[in-house]
């Protein structure tokens, strides 16, 4: 269907964000088995539950719409997971595949903010008070879990240069 309206434009940005959701919650239960820290694990479990909430907000939405929830592929995550499988064939050391993957959660959350924000404003043009507030929830737990993540890179930065370091001498 051609996306000829706002509304069409709306509902076309709504499945995309809405695949991507659904994507995301399996690749955050692999990371949280790739992770030896237990407080990203933690953090990560968390955000699935935020997640799998946010996925229940764009179920909302469509019903708010009158019609059933549909997927439209998210080429961008799904871009981002084959990057991922790419990367761990390679046989990255669990550290080295820790970094990389905050480094990639974080593009996925700024892709995410940047859905949400358009999504926003969309229902903003369309007098769609409900579904932006519901949306502007989603927007506000992806800012904050990517202001996490930005947090905790210099962290794992810190670790690798003193394994290296230690390796070296």
């Amino acid at each position: 269907m051609a996306a000829n309206t706002l509304n069409d434009l709306f509902r076309h940005g709504l499945g995309d964000i809405y695949d991507a959701e659904q994507q995301i919650v399996s690749v955050l239960d692999q990371m949280e088995t790739e992770t030896g820290d237990q407080e990203v694990r933690n953090r990560i479990r968390k955000h699935r539950e935020e997640t799998q909430k946010q996925i229940q907000n764009l179920e909302h939405c469509f019903e708010l719409l009158g019609s059933e929830p549909s997927r439209v592929q998210c080429s961008t995550v799904r871009g981002l997971r084959d990057e991922k499988r790419s990367f761990q064939q390679e046989g990255p050391s669990p550290l080295a595949l820790e970094i990389f993957n905050l480094d990639a959660a974080n593009k996925t959350e700024h892709y995410e903010i940047a859905s949400y924000r358009g999504l926003v404003d969309l229902a903003r043009a369309l007098e769609q008070d409900d579904m932006r507030r519901l949306l502007e929830q989603n927007l506000h737990q992806e800012e904050t879990m990517s202001a996490w993540l930005e947090q905790q890179q210099p962290k794992l930065l810190s670790q690798a240069r003193t394994l290296r370091t230690r390796a070296a001498s």
